[in-house]
């Protein structure tokens, strides 16, 4: 069995991973109760969020939940093996968009832009605060 390619699967019928369009039916042990069944390797997309164009690596694992991480302009996806593609695309888009925001932060904090706007601002006063520190939060 190689890594990340084959599995196995508790309780499930062999007619469910033969008719199960990500599950690939490779052979059954009825002795124990357990198929083996491939799990796809990864696909390659694009996805545009909030204008930003971004390269999808979408890999489904046997994982109960999305989980995303955001490399440079690279969102690696991993999935659940058995959810359908109309439940995956709202919670893509939902993890991209929020690990856009916070590296657009990141981005803004590093760089002083944060701490130098508001102290533009805090000179608009007719006695300007000092600023010490600003944090840029979404």
């Amino acid at each position: 069995m190689s890594r990340g390619q084959v599995a196995l699967v508790r309780g499930t019928d062999t007619r469910q991973a033969r008719a199960g369009n990500p599950l690939e039916f490779l052979e059954d042990f009825p002795e124990n109760g357990r198929y083996a069944v491939r799990v796809p390797k990864s696909t390659p997309g694009e996805l545009t969020v909030d204008g930003i164009a971004l390269e999808l690596v979408l890999r489904r694992k046997l994982v109960k939940n999305v989980n995303a991480r955001l490399k440079g302009s690279t969102l690696l996806v991993s999935a659940p093996v058995g959810r359908p593609e109309e439940e995956l695309e709202p919670a893509i888009r939902g993890l991209a968009s929020r690990l856009l925001r916070r590296a657009h932060a990141a981005r803004v904090n590093g760089e002083g832009e944060a701490l130098a706007l508001a102290r533009k601002v805090a000179r608009r006063f007719p006695e300007p605060p000092s600023v010490g520190r600003a944090l840029f939060v979404t």
